[in-house]
């Protein structure tokens, strides 16, 4: 959901074969948005809609202009991000959704000038990311209090929390401006 209430419709491609960094089969036409819809069995043995739950790479996709993330050169990088292992989300800008079924509610429109919704979008997916110790950032913030920080010499650095990711953006000519 955007920072305004607007609905940004996420389109998740994940990989069949969740034991392999490097598979050649992949799941696409998986248009689900972030409404918790998921019916594959891969989508549920991954748990993407989980907190502290995903431990591979993600690429977020942001499509160009008058475009979704169902056109061809947006699915043909979510099948090249998913061959290798890596789950791809294909954001889909307001009033975006591919199946013409989600209308923008809200007074803004997407813009290149506007980066509220890549924000809050890759704070979901960061929120979804494994950590180390199970602890959930909110907000920026880790769970633990900062005493227990302190007080245990075997934490690792806040960047190198993470079990799952890094998450990569790409955005293709309106999407690349959002990006950047």
């Amino acid at each position: 959901m955007g920072a305004d209430g607007a609905l940004i419709v996420l389109d998740w491609e994940v990989p069949l074969d969740t034991s392999s960094t490097n598979n050649s089969n992949s799941n696409s036409n998986n248009n689900n948005s972030n409404n918790n819809n998921a019916s594959n069995s891969s989508i549920d043995n991954i748990d993407i809609y989980k907190p502290n739950s995903i431990t591979k790479p993600i690429i977020l996709l942001l499509h160009g202009m008058n475009n979704d993330s169902t056109f061809g050169y947006i699915r043909s990088m979510m099948r090249t991000a998913t061959d290798r292992g890596w789950i791809a989300v294909g954001m889909n800008l307001r009033g975006q959704d591919g199946l013409h079924q989600v209308k923008n509610t809200t007074p803004r429109g997407y813009n290149a000038g506007y980066t509220g919704d890549l924000r809050g979008v890759v704070e979901q997916l960061e929120y979804r990311l494994k950590r180390r110790g199970g602890g959930i950032r909110k907000s920026g913030k880790r769970t633990s209090s900062s005493n227990e920080r302190e007080n245990n010499s075997n934490v690792q650095e806040e960047d190198d929390d993470y079990i799952g990711g890094p998450i990569y953006l790409l955005g293709y000519s309106l999407g690349a401006n959002i990006v950047t």
